[in-house]
């Protein structure tokens, strides 16, 4: 019988899956700050340095920020 995915490492789905939480994080930051600043604020350059002011878009923010800051240390311990 042939090992399967998952019997060949247990650690690779939960990789996979904390690939697609990234994923999540940042496109939920992105989601809420757009809404909060607009398309055009998204599609530019961002030179000025225009922040999201609302209570939500700063916690997505500082939330995406620890996500991205820990990830790589739970990538080499995995």
């Amino acid at each position: 019988m042939q090992p399967t995915f998952l019997a060949a490492s247990p650690f690779l789905p939960v990789i996979g899956l904390s690939v697609m939480i990234l994923v999540i994080h940042v496109m939920l930051q992105a989601l809420i700050a757009t809404k909060e600043l607009g398309r055009e604020w998204n599609a530019g350059p961002r030179d000025d340095e225009r922040q999201a002011k609302g209570k939500l878009a700063g916690r997505a923010k500082r939330a995406s920020a620890n996500f991205r800051e820990t990830y790589p240390a739970f990538i080499a311990l995995a």
